[in-house]
């Protein structure tokens, strides 16, 4: 991967809690480079601060200490509406549960990221509509979320974060709400959007069947992170 493009680079990142028995350091000091086209699986205990790590490497969250460039921007050194402006531009994320809205399509649900850059709706439509197709829900664009199964309302999810063409999509326990051919259904899905469009995916999980899918698997544990030993 040395001869892509460096994506990300996060360099001492700290991320501290004030707790009632006092500080509880959760992230100690974690460095990661990801380039382009890389599928990078985070793997560790529950409470290992996986979440916590995505959240600040996606600009969700401030560390405490440490630094985060994506795309050769210091994430850090915006305010927070510049920060917002810029993970609408750059960043994706796909949780555990989709986050759909409900009274909404699903072709309007893949359109909200072009409603918030204010994006010309007949171009968000169609992309929408685009990435709909790809990941197989053609026929069910004017279906709510109610009338799709979980593994078609993720789908949604995952088309609703392309839609912008992200430089890096955030998964966190993407398939953890899923039955198992679900979950393979969508981890089919990711790694062919990696292979087809070059997408860089930083996947937190606990499926192992997803991480040995990536092409390099972090552990993080006691608040290091450190290349994973099967």
């Amino acid at each position: 991967m040395r001869d892509k493009r460096l994506v990300l680079k996060a360099e001492g990142i700290w991320r501290s809690f004030q707790t009632g028995a006092g500080t509880l350091d959760v992230l100690k000091g974690v460095d990661l480079e990801i380039y382009q086209g890389e599928v990078v699986a985070i793997v560790g205990p529950s409470g290992s601060g996986k979440s916590t790590l995505l959240n600040i490497l996606g600009g969700l969250d401030r560390p405490s200490q440490g630094s985060v460039r994506l795309d050769s921007i210091d994430v850090f050194s915006l305010n927070d509406k510049e920060l917002a402006g810029f993970r609408n531009r750059t960043i994706s994320f796909i949780f555990q549960f989709h986050h759909l809205l409900p009274e909404f399509s699903a072709l309007e649900n893949v359109m909200l990221p072009g409603y918030i850059a204010r994006e010309n709706l007949k171009t968000t439509k169609d992309k929408a509509l685009k990435m709909l197709d790809e990941v197989g829900l053609s026929e069910r664009v004017e279906h709510k979320p109610g009338e799709l199964s979980g593994g078609e309302q993720q789908r949604v999810a995952v088309a609703r974060a392309l839609i912008n063409e992200p430089t890096i999509i955030f998964a966190d326990e993407p398939s953890g709400n899923l039955d198992k051919n679900m979950a393979e259904s969508l981890h089919n899905l990711i790694t062919g959007l990696n292979r087809n469009k070059e997408q860089t995916f930083i996947i937190a999980t606990h499926n192992f069947e997803l991480a040995q899918r990536a092409q390099r698997i972090l552990r993080l544990e006691g608040g290091k992170i450190e290349p994973y030993k099967i």
